[in-house]
């Protein structure tokens, strides 16, 4: 066997046994790390917000790098079909809901932004909800 054959039969073998696990980009390994956290506390609550209540100065400020704005959007923290809870991005006026780590990635990149935002009004809520 020559080199150039030897390196097509290792380059076969590698592609047969690649992993077919997607690739994720940094945003969605935020994501993903900021799920995890909340699932490693136990975190089983629904909890929804507007975007626009997030940011209140910046209710107005496109969002997703389309024509709609925060306040056109909701985050939510619920159970995502058979995947537990998730973070899951919801146009508010189409009524539309899709889990955050499968909308474009300019969605992802202005939804990042207000996550810690969201954790944090998430704790409060559930700690307002424990002390009732």
């Amino acid at each position: 066997m020559d080199k150039d054959n030897l390196k097509n039969a290792i380059q076969d073998i590698m592609n047969k046994n690649q992993v077919n696990a997607p690739k994720r980009n940094m945003i969605d390994k935020k994501i993903l790390q900021y799920e995890a956290d909340l699932l490693s506390a136990n975190v089983n609550v629904d909890y929804s917000i507007c975007l626009a209540d997030i940011f209140q100065d910046e209710r107005s400020k496109k969002f997703g790098g389309g024509d709609f704005t925060r306040q056109d959007y909701a985050l939510n923290w619920k159970k995502w079909k058979e995947q537990g809870h998730r973070f899951i991005l919801t146009n508010i006026k189409h009524s539309n809901s899709k889990l955050l780590l499968e909308c474009p990635e300019q969605f992802k990149k202005d939804t990042l932004e207000t996550l810690p935002q969201f954790i944090e009004l998430l704790a409060k809520s559930v700690t307002k909800t424990i002390n009732e």
